[in-house]
């Protein structure tokens, strides 16, 4: 099972949370939600995931500690097999409180703590520009970190989490790499963007050539502009086309063409804080056109006047997209 829960998971867990938001105290919380909590980690899962948003913009769940009391109160009477579940979950909680909701990536956790003490780092819903030394630009992405290691004989970057750009500056005696988990980079005079996705490292190149070595391969492999690679530790992955000549997020936008709509949410969601949800059935809608990532307010109304969908708010801070009222 995936760390994430599912739609509907996560909207029980909504409704639980609508249900006893007002409650004083997590003892006096309905049998039923402990009940529905005993099923099965996922719900658990779901369960601490609107809690731990619920923090971050309600009042009433001040510095966490109601959080903690009430998940504490709710699963001590888990048996011993789920009792294990629970502490395995317990490590995720940890993780997840310290990164904050928004984190839920496939990204190894050392990078994840190292991000926070980052060179350059963005925090989520943002994108950042800024100049190195050498005249090189940077656009790093919504929940980006970036390390720069820059002496006489090198220009050594790190991409410790999320995805980057970069326009090299010409340098005749010091090459450019650019590091991630799966291996190396080194720019060969371009124009190119890196993405960290937990096992893999996604590279497309717009501009001159980068040469790729991933850390368990001998071999290295040039990829031209106007190509991708999606490559992994031991291995070299195919070369495929760029679908646009430029990429959007640098300038604040989303294009889509004929994206399905459920891939349209889950990437509008890294911008926006809270969660953002499709429901599966308009999910397989297919979108086509560019959006404002810097106001995903905007983009959901211009997403509900071209589709057949509806925004449904629970909370502020939780939001679904679903099939509009007839």
């Amino acid at each position: 099972m995936s760390n994430k829960p599912g739609f509907a998971a996560l909207q029980q867990a909504a409704n639980w949370y609508a249900e006893v938001q007002d409650i004083s105290s997590p003892q006096t919380y309905p049998a039923a939600l402990q009940r529905w909590l005993d099923e099965n980690q996922e719900n658990q899962l779901a369960w601490q995931y609107v809690l731990n948003i619920s923090q971050r913009f309600s009042p009433l769940r001040e510095n966490g500690e109601r959080q903690a009391a009430a998940f504490t109160a709710l699963t001590q009477r888990t048996h011993n097999s789920g009792r294990r579940q629970v502490l395995k979950m317990a490590a995720w909680i940890s993780v997840g409180t310290l990164l904050a909701w928004g984190s839920w990536r496939h990204t190894p956790l050392r990078n994840l703590v190292l991000a926070w003490h980052a060179d350059y780092h963005t925090p989520h819903g943002e994108i950042t520009s800024f100049t190195l030394a050498d005249g090189s630009r940077i656009w790093l992405d919504t929940d980006s970190a970036l390390n720069v290691d820059y002496s006489p004989t090198q220009r050594a970057l790190q991409l410790l989490n999320g995805r980057m750009m970069i326009e090299t500056a010409a340098d005749q005696h010091r090459p450019l790499t650019v590091a991630t988990v799966q291996g190396k980079m080194r720019a060969l005079g371009t124009r190119f963007s890196v993405q960290a996705l937990g096992d893999t490292t996604v590279l497309q190149v717009y501009q001159g050539a980068v040469e790729v070595s991933p850390a368990a391969v001998s071999d290295a492999s040039i990829v031209q502009a106007g190509q991708a690679m999606t490559f992994r530790q031991d291995s070299f992955g195919p070369m495929s086309p760029l679908r646009n000549a430029q990429p959007a997020w640098p300038r604040g936008l989303l294009q889509a063409d004929n994206l399905p709509l459920g891939e349209f949410i889950e990437r509008l969601s890294a911008y926006r804080r809270g969660y953002l949800g499709c429901d599966p059935a308009v999910s397989a809608l297919t979108v086509t056109g560019t959006f404002p990532l810097h106001d995903t307010d905007m983009a959901l109304d211009m997403l509900t006047n071209a589709l057949p969908v509806q925004l449904n708010r629970r909370f502020s801070w939780w939001l679904t997209v679903a099939p509009r009222d007839k």
